[in-house]
């Protein structure tokens, strides 16, 4: 597998996030209407949340904060109260300083770093630290996309 491909999909998919959230007014990012739940401020606090593990795992340093993992974290339960999570704006920031250190790190690591094991309560769903890369990178970002979009149709923002 190439690794430019990986991470060529990882910057594309922040790219259709940031098309995709554009046109969502802030205030009404936290909108949970007809059952969809996951609206813009819970799945880009999820993605800086995700991004944020994949980056202590390369030992680089968490963007904003670690409390995201409670607000926004697996198992977390979005709310529709909008001051819980961070502007668009912000969060969209964060994701860019997230893209920029991730790709540089994952370049600067030797393959061999990729096979270690993952961490244990991971290691089910992910049993090597390549095999979460390879998630966050080529897979989880488009997978929260897809929702957007449906929230977006569903707050009568058409794509």
């Amino acid at each position: 597998m190439n690794l430019d491909l990986l991470i060529q999909q990882f910057h594309a998919s922040l790219g259709y996030i940031k098309n995709s959230v554009a046109a969502v007014p802030d205030p009404r990012a936290a909108e949970q209407k007809s059952g969809v739940v996951n609206h813009p401020a819970w799945t880009l606090t999820h993605l800086v949340s995700a991004n944020n593990l994949l980056l202590q795992l390369l030992g680089e340093s968490i963007v904003g904060s670690a409390e995201f993992d409670r607000i926004a974290g697996p198992g977390s339960m979005p709310v529709s109260d909008r001051s819980v999570y961070p502007p668009l704006p912000s969060l969209i920031q964060m994701l860019d300083e997230q893209h920029q250190t991730i790709d540089r790190s994952i370049r600067s690591k030797p393959s061999a770093f990729f096979d270690q094991a993952s961490p244990e309560m991971l290691r089910g769903f992910a049993p090597t630290i390549g095999h979460i890369a390879t998630f966050l990178l080529a897979t989880h970002e488009y997978y929260h996309l897809a929702q957007i979009e449906i929230w977006r149709r569903v707050v009568g923002l058409k794509s």
